[in-house]
């Protein structure tokens, strides 16, 4: 006579491969979750630099580019800010101000950290650093080509990891626009989400993040 029903090892076998199934997929869904709060977070803060920028030229009839002196990060925050709804902002120095209580600790990767930036935190939480420099390739015969100036966020705040292409990253910005990446050289860079912690090296991560849909 048959014996019907399952093994006790059977079950616990099937057990076991739902439970990898059911980890893999809730992975997944996680990684995918937070890709799109990323995206979302990027493209927020885009969209308000983009359109502080169209504000600063339609109230000043000037671009940023063309309203501060060199090195003035301060000015180039505050034209900016002054179009944002900001909760606090400050004058310093990354290289010599680890503790600030803006950008936070690691301030690791940023660009000419011996250099006063403007930090800035807005009110829903996302961390701005303008850095403006004016301009460190006047070579390029096209205005729009040439670098004046960096924002850097942080979408999370001072939360971790605070990792350029994982929490951070960087706008450039250029005489008329900003740019979701480095107009000179954006075939040269890939972003690596978090692998290398240095802004330059993960220059096309806000644009990888914005044209990708599929996620």
């Amino acid at each position: 006579m048959k014996k019907s029903g399952f093994t006790l090892s059977e079950v616990l076998i099937t057990l076991v491969i739902i439970g990898v199934i059911s980890t893999i997929g809730i992975s997944i869904i996680s990684v995918n979750a937070e890709f799109k709060r990323t995206r979302a977070a990027i493209a927020k803060s885009f969209s308000v630099l983009t359109q502080a920028n169209t504000n600063i030229k339609r109230d000043l009839g000037l671009y940023p580019a063309e309203c501060c002196a060199l090195n003035d990060s301060k000015c180039f925050g505050e034209l900016f800010t002054q179009r944002m709804n900001v909760m606090k902002s400050k004058l310093y120095t990354p290289n010599s101000e680890k503790k600030d209580d803006c950008w936070g600790n690691e301030t690791e990767g940023l660009s000419n950290m011996s250099e006063k930036h403007y930090c800035v935190i807005a009110a829903d939480g996302i961390i701005y650093d303008f850095d403006y420099e004016y301009s460190e390739d006047t070579f390029n015969s096209n205005p729009d080509d040439r670098i004046y100036g960096y924002i850097h966020i942080d979408i999370n705040g001072p939360k971790k990891p605070n990792r350029w292409g994982k929490d951070r990253f960087t706008f450039f910005v250029v005489y008329s626009k900003i740019y979701p990446y480095d107009p000179r050289m954006t075939s040269s860079h890939a972003c690596s989400y978090g692998k290398i912690n240095d802004f330059f090296n993960n220059s096309s991560c806000v644009q990888e993040y914005l044209q990708n849909n599929d996620n």
